[in-house]
């Protein structure tokens, strides 16, 4: 799968069919700024903010460890900090999903009110999956940034195409929108409308042959 969205529905979804959980977010490492953001959020009570435990994450993520909380609020190496009163965070498994050195995030599943909800078992099995998870959004991270280069990439070729023949200037972009416009109120899918955005950029490509003295010719 190369959606990374849909990666992370696909991961939420088979997690949540193994283990049942309250609420499970998948975070990541934002590329600007180095901090953990949630990418991708389950919860069963919609509308409801997610009240995450910072420093049981944060452990999971700095020390590269697997964590599994049976009773947030009497476990000592937490001291029932503010953030699992004000949560009612009971039991909590977090994991981080390390590709080859590099930590990419991390699976953070709990549950409210009911201790012990969780067991080593639990934990094994969301360890075993975590690996192939960081695998799979690292192989989704690495697709889009080609897609996002090779878009680049032809919007600078259509850029200066442009430039070379200053009477029709603005002419591939305006087809490209039309375009766009015409492939959306036929409901074609956002994965076709994207198709005919690369269409519309490089349908006047064949300029790139013609010799300056026909393309500027009075």
């Amino acid at each position: 799968e190369h959606n990374l969205e849909k990666v992370f529905e696909k991961v939420t979804e088979q997690l949540l069919r193994l283990v049942s959980a309250s609420n499970m977010i998948i975070m990541t490492v934002d590329q600007e700024t180095g901090k953990l953001v949630a990418t991708h959020e389950h919860k069963k009570i919609e509308g409801e903010a997610i009240q995450v435990s910072s420093t049981i994450i944060r452990q999971a993520f700095v020390e590269r460890e697997a964590v599994l909380v049976s009773d947030a609020g009497a476990d000592k190496r937490f001291d029932a900090s503010q953030s699992i009163i004000m949560g009612d965070i009971a039991s909590v498994i977090c994991v981080p999903m390390q590709f080859r050195s590099e930590v990419l995030g991390v699976i953070y599943l709990d549950t409210r009110g009911s201790t012990n909800a969780f067991n080593n078992n639990d934990l094994e099995l969301l360890v075993a999956l975590a690996g192939p998870a960081a695998i799979a959004i690292q192989n989704a991270s690495y697709h889009q940034q080609l897609e996002d280069d090779f878009q680049t990439t032809l919007k600078l070729l259509a850029n200066a195409i442009e430039m070379r023949d200053h009477y029709t200037l603005g002419h591939t972009w305006r087809v490209t929108k039309y375009s766009i416009e015409i492939a959306r109120e036929l409901g074609w899918s956002e994965e076709k409308v994207s198709e005919v955005e690369m269409g519309g950029v490089l349908h006047d490509i064949g300029k790139i042959g013609v010799a300056d003295a026909v393309l500027r010719k009075p």
